[in-house]
C-alpha cells in the first residue's frame, strides 16, 4: 500500500516538473516587453507586390437600379433627387495611397507600451487604445486585439534585439501590405 502512494507521489512529482519546464517564455517574448518610440514609418509593400500595380484595380464605377426603371444607371445622371457618381480607378489608387500615407503619419507619432501581462497601449496624440496579445509562430509574429472593439490585428516582427523593435502592421484595407514602424526603446 505505501509503495503504491510513494510511486504515485513520484509521478506526480515528475509530471509537475515535466509541465513547468515545457512551459518557458521564448526570447522575443521577453525582448518585446517594455516601453518603445517610433523613430521612422514607412509604407510597406507586400513580396511580389508594388505601387504600380495599385493603378490595375478595377473599375468600380457606382451602379444603381431602381424599381420604376430597371436599367443601371452610372456615370452623372439623376434619378428621383440622387446622383450617383462613378469613381474611376485613378480616383479610387489616389485615394487608398492618401489614406496609406496618413496611417504612415500617424504611426511615426504614436507610441507603444508592452506589458507582461499579455496587454499592450498604443499611445495616440489624442488617444490610447488598450489590446491584448499573443505571441505566434516562435515569435515572428503577434495577434492583438483591441479591448474595446475587439477588433484583430496581424502584427509581423521583422527584427528584435534589446535596444530596437521593427514591426509590420498588415492593414486589410491595403491588399499590397502595410505600414513597417522602427522602434527603440525608452
Amino acid at each position: 500500500m505505501n509503495s503504491r502512494r510513494l510511486i504515485c507521489i513520484i509521478a506526480a512529482a515528475f509530471s509537475a516538473a515535466t509541465i513547468v519546464s515545457c512551459s518557458s517564455t521564448s526570447p522575443a517574448t521577453k525582448l518585446i516587453v517594455g516601453t518603445w518610440t517610433p523613430v521612422d514609418a514607412e509604407k510597406y509593400y507586400e513580396p511580389g507586390s508594388s505601387p504600380e500595380s495599385l493603378a490595375k484595380t478595377q473599375d468600380t464605377t457606382v451602379t444603381m437600379t431602381t424599381a420604376k426603371h430597371q436599367n443601371s444607371i452610372t456615370g452623372k445622371e439623376k434619378d428621383k433627387g440622387r446622383t450617383t457618381t462613378g469613381v474611376t480607378p485613378e480616383e479610387q489608387r489616389q485615394k487608398m495611397l492618401a489614406q496609406w500615407g496618413h496611417m504612415v503619419n500617424i504611426e511615426r507619432r504614436s507610441g507603444l507600451v508592452v506589458k507582461s501581462d499579455k496587454t499592450l497601449q498604443k499611445i495616440f496624440k489624442n488617444r490610447t487604445v488598450e489590446l491584448t496579445w499573443k505571441m505566434k509562430g516562435r515569435g515572428k509574429y503577434l495577434i492583438a486585439k483591441e479591448k474595446e472593439t475587439g477588433q484583430k490585428y496581424h502584427v509581423d516582427i521583422a527584427s528584435i534585439t534589446d535596444s530596437t523593435l521593427v514591426l509590420i502592421e498588415k492593414l486589410p484595407q491595403f491588399d499590397l501590405g502595410g505600414v513597417k514602424v522602427y522602434y527603440r526603446r525608452k
